[in-house]
């Protein structure tokens, strides 16, 4: 019996896309095909047909099957919604989206007339992350926090943009980072010992562990700056917590997508820790984050939190600077 699933309403919806197409499950692998990243390195390019064939792609479709989850979360770790929304937009003219945007508003208040594409692509992810078990941001489901717009810090829902904001008065990371401390915090000691350990080691110290006063003067305003970015991930932190139901495991996402990221980067040989450092920050700030929640939020991921997710993953020992040969 076909059930009412959330993919099957954006479907339907989407049906007149199909213009006269009788083949439901091509139509919908197509779709899928448009917001999936390219395999990175050798890994085998896998589509919507090498996931599931056709047919399970029309039971998708019809409702007589519900998405699987290891489906599900194959596609979310895989989705760039840019990607689809450049896509569709290469394969269907704006026009004809607007034209079902009254239609997709019902199932999605973001959706609207200009930005069709982008919000069908947030919508598929959407129900990708929930068949995977994934929760979604809580903003979008709370109209009274989204009207609440001027200058009080709640987050709020901009349905033209497709955009979650915190307030008019919100400021950025590195704003934010300008109130670190001057003296090194208890929990900040794993990774400036990996960093002092990484700029000291080339300097004769004969054995003794190096300390902030040892740092090479070229180096010293680096790490001032990488103290701004440990304290700027830890914002990051905080205002997950503000701005999602489960603020902590969507954190945990940011850094779990850094960490693979820049992991090959990381693990490849240099011929200092500093070389390594340098190449693994460089990196951060290039990895892709579509795909995971907080990055709907307006302004709240920049570069200074990306180099502050290293610093953090040092500290929980997950990753290094220096050479691991176990």
């Amino acid at each position: 019996m076909a059930k009412e699933t959330q993919f099957r309403k954006l479907i339907d919806r989407l049906r007149p896309l199909m213009k006269g197409t009788r083949n439901l499950g091509a139509f919908v692998m197509q779709l899928v095909d448009m917001g999936l990243k390219p395999a990175e390195g050798n890994q085998p390019e896998r589509s919507a047909q090498t996931i599931r064939k056709e047919s399970t792609w029309k039971s998708y479709a019809n409702g007589t099957l519900s998405l699987s989850k290891p489906v599900a979360s194959e596609i979310v770790g895989r989705w760039d919604s840019y990607r689809f929304e450049k896509n569709l937009l290469a394969v269907y003219d704006e026009e004809a989206l607007n034209d079902l945007a009254d239609s997709l508003h019902v199932i999605d208040p973001r959706i609207n007339k200009g930005n069709v594409a982008q919000g069908i692509g947030s919508y598929f992810y959407d129900v990708f992350a929930a068949a995977a078990g994934h929760r979604r941001l809580a903003v979008s489901d709370l109209p009274a926090a989204i009207q609440k717009a001027e200058s009080t810090g709640v987050p709020y829902f901009n349905q033209k943009t497709g955009r979650i904001h915190i307030g008019d008065d919100f400021r950025t990371t590195a704003d934010k980072a300008d109130d670190v401390p001057t003296d090194i915090q208890p929990k900040e000691l794993t990774y400036v010992r990996a960093l002092l350990r990484a700029y000291c080691e080339q300097c004769e110290l004969h054995g003794k562990e190096p300390k902030t006063s040892d740092i090479p003067k070229k180096y010293r305003e680096h790490f001032v700056d990488q103290r701004k970015a440990y304290f700027s991930a830890e914002w990051l932190r905080d205002q997950s917590r503000d701005c999602i139901d489960d603020g902590e495991l969507a954190f945990r996402q940011f850094l779990e997508e850094i960490r693979q990221g820049v992991w090959e980067t990381n693990l490849d040989d240099y011929p200092t820790q500093v070389k390594r450092l340098f190449e693994t920050l460089k990196q951060s700030t290039n990895v892709q984050l579509s795909s995971i929640g907080l990055n709907q939020i307006e302004g709240l991921i920049d570069v200074w939190c990306r180099k502050g997710a290293c610093h953090e993953l040092v500290s929980e020992g997950r990753m290094s600077w220096e050479v691991n040969d176990e």
